[in-house]
């Protein structure tokens, strides 16, 4: 039987997300693969990246690249 009739999963989603683009995050080192690792770690499935003032295109895509991997 395929995945898809495996019938309702709980997921973990989260829907204020900020990351080092945000003005306001404490730790500009933090590397995009150090937030995927850490949403995978996590169990976080579903991420809204809400930083303050800027919307950083670059990082969003490769954070859904090497977010794909996982």
């Amino acid at each position: 039987m395929h995945d898809i009739y495996r019938g309702s999963e709980w997921r973990k989603w989260d829907l204020h997300f900020h990351t080092p683009t945000s003005y306001d995050y404490q730790d500009k080192t933090v590397t995009n693969q150090e937030i995927i690792d850490g949403l995978f770690a996590n169990e976080i499935s579903v991420v809204a990246i809400t930083d303050h003032h800027i919307i950083d295109i670059a990082r969003i895509k490769e954070l859904q690249l090497l977010g794909k991997e996982k």
